[in-house]
């Protein structure tokens, strides 16, 4: 195994599948989608994983939540996608994690308001 290589394809394929999780939550309606973790970081080694945190309005519970974004998106690495409702993410933004996420972290994708309120 070529591990040069193959960490090369991998690093190609981190980039691939971050724009098209980025693109698929977009379609599912996200409102906010924010990159944190290793790979924010600059990390792009083969233990390397997306870590996501997407905003978007949902009537289903947590883990269902999760694992239909999961099904819908379907992600060739490792990957972590954590989905909040806007009221989730309201009661939980202050939490020490989230506010380091979001300080750390950066923000690939925010619907801009529609002007009402």
């Amino acid at each position: 195994m070529d591990v040069k290589r193959t960490e090369k394809e991998y690093k190609a394929l981190l980039k691939s599948e971050l724009e098209r999780i980025t693109a698929e939550l977009k379609k599912l309606g996200a409102e906010k989608i924010l990159l944190f973790g290793s790979y924010a970081g600059g990390r792009e080694d083969l233990f390397t994983d997306l870590d996501i945190i997407a905003i978007l309005k949902s009537d289903l519970p947590f883990i269902e939540r999760i694992g239909f974004i999961y099904r819908k998106i379907a992600p060739r690495v490792a990957a972590d996608i954590l989905v909040y409702t806007p009221e989730e993410w309201q009661t939980i933004k202050e939490k020490p994690f989230f506010r380091r996420a979001a300080a750390e972290g950066r923000v690939l994708y925010e619907k801009v308001g529609d002007g009402r309120g």
